[in-house]
């Protein structure tokens, strides 16, 4: 797979296809396949060199993405509950790529825990160019983003998004792209959860696959429960 610079994906970035992204948030897959063709294969301004993403990669019709692209599609999906158009987000994102310098700045931590501090930001640069929230709108998308970011965690050198925990951080799970090309672990090693699950299906018990894996009986159950959630 190539990306829409001509790079393919590296080790540390995660790949993910809508599918595996889908499962992940819990979001439609129909809708953020739209919103990922939509968005990513989008005419930009053509001295903007940051807007479009190098964690994005096309393979004939197939397409994939990476953790940090798959977080931006899930602030996407908040924006777009609250009823903000798509070409908003678009060019909210491209003026904070181009002005605020950040490559991925839908999964940033000032917009993602401060919403309010970054809009107010990008206001101040270009009052023209910003999400068109009033003050009722950004408390809603707080509301809306303020759950899903209590599982994220931040990297303290970029303030990017560096790993998701969809089950909450009191559980095991995690979605870490340093980690089996960024599919869901047990925390602490590379065992996916997929992996688990299937064991399980076959009929080992939570016992003795904590004992084959090294890892507790409440992990294996942990896994258990994401997989089955996911296919609910």
């Amino acid at each position: 797979m190539q990306s829409l610079h001509g790079s393919s994906p590296e080790i540390g970035t995660g790949i993910y296809t809508i599918a595996d992204a889908a499962r992940i948030l819990r979001l439609d897959g129909s809708k953020l396949r739209r919103w990922a063709k939509n968005y990513w294969t989008c005419k930009h301004s053509p001295d903007s060199e940051l807007v479009r993403p190098a964690e994005v990669w096309f393979r004939k019709s197939h397409s994939a993405i990476g953790f940090h692209t798959m977080i931006e599609l899930f602030t996407i999906s908040a924006l777009r509950d609250l009823g903000v158009s798509l070409h908003t987000v678009r060019k909210a994102r491209d003026e904070m790529v181009n002005r605020l310098r950040l490559s991925f700045p839908l999964a940033h931590k000032g917009l993602l825990s401060d919403g309010k501090k970054l809009l107010f930001e990008l206001k101040e640069a270009d009052s023209r160019i910003a999400l068109e929230l009033d003050m009722s709108g950004q408390t809603a998308f707080l509301d809306i983003v303020e759950p899903f970011c209590t599982r994220i965690e931040f990297s303290q050198e970029t303030q990017l998004a560096e790993r998701y925990w969809p089950l909450g951080r009191e559980k095991s799970v995690v979605v870490d792209p340093h980690h089996s090309f960024g599919q869901p672990v047990i925390d602490g090693t590379n065992t996916t959860t997929q992996a688990l699950f299937e064991l399980y299906q076959s009929g080992e018990s939570f016992e003795d696959l904590a004992g084959l894996y090294d890892i507790p009986a409440t992990s294996v159950g942990d896994a258990v429960f994401f997989e089955r959630r996911t296919c609910a």
